[in-house]
């Protein structure tokens, strides 16, 4: 089937069929996909095709691929919250602490018909950390990548938000190699320049940039924005390659252990949800907490 033909024609059964066909090919080589993930890959490939068709009919493949692909990476991660992959040697979701706020733990299907029927929504999110909310200013920082010139196939604002959750899951040091397995087709030098962008410098950079999350909590959008810093990597998004905001004249320096603050801590058995993100990958790595 033409993929884009289809996402094109306006024919929502089309559409479907081809959302179809691209998560089949997005999955074929992925072991650990049931018919709940094949579901989830098939919806995400829907969304991002069907929106492209109607934004940007030029980019509506990579679209498709990149919903179906952003789909599964954040079914594996729920997954891997609510039960860690016996592989890997975890312990198993009955013996773990769960507090009452924990939106990891089951939910009775009750619960969800009556909150059904009531129009309420259940939280599906963790709520962020006092001092920093995701609609505070991360939509201005996307708006200002989109208006610089963004030419790369994910959008900026789905680019920003996935590298904060990234930063949270697996930290700093790994949230690269976390969103270049969501993203593979981004450079290498876009998908650390996103993760820079809203993290800043790693800790051991002797003189440690904070990133746009710290900047927009302690001192708002214009200085975010306005800083030398955020500059420079928004310019080396823009042009694909990397860029040291921390030796622009002008921009913020902060010490490494201030910086901790500005994201929410990363869960505490972070190497978990790396290894189930990649599953070919079940060695333990030394994580860091979110920076």
């Amino acid at each position: 089937m033409d993929w884009r033909a289809a996402f094109l024609s306006g024919d929502p059964a089309m559409q479907w069929a081809a959302a179809c066909s691209v998560a089949e090919v997005v999955t074929a080589r992925d072991r650990w996909v049931d018919s709940t993930a094949l579901h989830e890959a098939r919806s995400g490939a829907f969304d991002a095709g069907v929106a492209a068709a109607e934004a940007d009919p030029e980019s509506v493949i990579p679209a498709a691929i990149a919903g179906a692909r952003r789909a599964l990476f954040w079914e594996r991660t729920a997954r891997a919250r609510l039960v860690p992959p016996v592989s890997l040697g975890a312990r198993r979701w009955r013996v773990q602490r769960r507090t009452a706020g924990d939106v990891d733990q089951f939910v009775s299907l009750a619960a969800v018909a009556e909150a059904e029927e009531g129009g309420t929504v259940l939280a599906c999110h963790p709520a962020p950390a006092s001092g920093w909310r995701a609609s505070s200013g991360l939509a201005a920082i996307a708006d200002r990548l989109a208006t610089a010139g963004w030419r790369w196939p994910i959008p900026p604002g789905h680019a920003i938000e996935d590298a904060v959750q990234a930063v949270l899951a697996v930290g700093r040091d790994r949230a690269a190699a976390s969103l270049s397995y969501m993203y593979p087709d981004l450079p290498a030098a876009v998908v650390d320049g996103v993760v820079m962008l809203v993290a800043g410098s790693r800790q051991r950079t002797p003189r440690p940039w904070p990133g746009v999350v710290w900047l927009l909590a302690h001192r708002g959008i214009d200085a975010a924005l306005a800083d030398a810093g955020t500059r420079v990597v928004i310019d080396g998004l823009i042009a694909g390659h990397h860029a040291r905001p921390s030796s622009a004249t002008g921009a913020t320096i902060v010490d490494g252990t201030t910086r901790r603050l500005q994201l929410v801590p990363a869960p505490t058995r972070a190497s978990d949800l790396v290894a189930a993100a990649n599953p070919s990958d079940r060695k333990p790595h030394p994580m860091a907490m979110a920076s």
